[in-house]
């Protein structure tokens, strides 16, 4: 019978969160400091390897694509950053599927993905230059690696970080000192990454990735999954208003006053006079104004152009320009994984139709905004 959390530690926390190690590196330390005797084995009953796949580095995929996919919340894995819950069981300590995430500087502003999912932006509006300050172009890729930021740091988590020892370097180390005759190197610890960064990602988007896939480049792996699912979520997403000539030149109109303001992201191509515009409605009423290209190909169906955010109708500002163009924006919708990837498969023949494995039994959309993280992160451990 398993026991409760430590009351010891979790009065020091003061949080429902439960018995946490401080550090990862502690974490981990906890959990194979089982010597030759296999202490976890008789804890989990797993081998070793099974033990860092589902436990260690399943939960913590989960965790970060949650974050980052449907949260619009990439953050930076650096080993300290990120928490596991422990539970006692049988009188050791066993991970429970749980993760924390921790440095809330090191995250970026997915504003795109944020919008796609309905997520509340009255208060982001409020500042001046948002896209600035919600770091919107490292998000999106266009800083230093030119890559987006997700995958750039699940990069960095496993294959690369300066002066300090990565997760798969780690967890191969430790697998080698307790199981010393495992077949495992460090290019089959990446691809084990790898795999199951692929597989919780298909969860959440529906987007199916294939050997040659995986690894990194502005094309593969985690960046190929993000690329696709901005394009799956733009095209699920109505543009009747493109119809409505009024309605284009107040946007149009608008657009131009938001840019001199500072309140227009990076654009991912130039605003040409064939671009069109969408009003956005947000759940709480925030209002975003997206630019398009009508020029889109099967190679390249993204037709995205940038984004422009209102000011919070508590400013002056705002309120005039909600008084302008309120009535005109359509709610966002949120989609199912399946939704959005029948829209990429539409204009893509030659992709793989999505077959959704999602953790979600039911649309996201169907969840409140502020309960969207605590339905989606399950515990991987002991059901899902």
């Amino acid at each position: 019978m398993e026991e409760p959390f430590d009351p010891k530690i979790d009065a020091l926390f003061g949080s429902p969160f439960g018995a946490v190690v401080i550090g990862f590196l502690r974490a981990c330390a906890a959990i194979f400091a089982c010597g030759r005797d296999f202490e976890f084995r008789r804890l989990a009953d797993e081998r070793p390897l099974d033990f860092v796949r589902e436990r260690i580095i399943r939960p913590l995929m989960r965790s970060y694509l949650s974050m980052g996919l449907v949260e619009g919340l990439p953050g930076e894995l650096h080993t300290q950053n990120f928490y596991y819950k422990l539970k006692k069981v049988r009188g050791g300590w066993l991970p429970t599927g749980e993760v924390m995430f921790k440095d809330n500087d090191g995250f970026r502003f997915d504003t795109e993905l944020a919008i796609r999912q309905g997520r509340k932006m009255d208060s982001f509006a409020k500042f001046n230059d948002p896209f600035v300050w919600g770091k919107f172009s490292n998000a999106l890729g266009l800083g230093a690696e030119g890559v987006p930021f997700l995958g750039s740091w699940y990069y960095k988590l496993i294959r690369n970080v300066n002066g300090f020892e990565t997760l798969a370097g780690y967890m191969l180390r430790a697998l080698t000192e307790i199981e010393p005759n495992a077949r495992v190197t460090k290019d089959s610890m990446q691809l084990l990454f790898d795999r199951i960064a692929a597989e919780e990602a298909h969860r959440l988007t529906g987007i199916r990735l294939t050997e040659a896939d995986l690894g990194f480049g502005a094309n593969k792996g985690l960046n190929k999954v993000l690329s696709e699912w901005r394009t799956s979520l733009a095209l699920a997403t109505p543009s009747q208003q493109s119809e409505n000539l009024r309605l284009q030149d107040l946007l149009r109109q608008e657009w131009s006053r938001l840019k001199g303001a500072g309140r227009v992201s990076p654009l991912r191509r130039s605003l040409s006079q064939q671009a069109y515009f969408l009003l956005h409605k947000l759940a709480d009423g925030a209002l975003v104004i997206e630019a398009r290209t009508p020029r889109t190909t099967a190679a390249s169906p993204d037709p995205v152009i940038g984004f422009a955010l209102l000011e919070s109708p508590s400013t002056v500002q705002g309120h005039e320009a909600h008084g302008r163009l309120a009535r005109y924006a359509q709610p966002v919708r949120v989609f199912s994984t399946v939704q959005a990837g029948r829209s990429l498969n539409a204009v893509n023949s030659r992709q793989e139709p999505s077959r959704s494995a999602s953790v979600q039994r039911r649309s996201v959309s169907a969840v409140p905004v502020g309960k969207r993280c605590e339905f989606i992160f399950k515990s991987v451990v002991g059901g899902q």
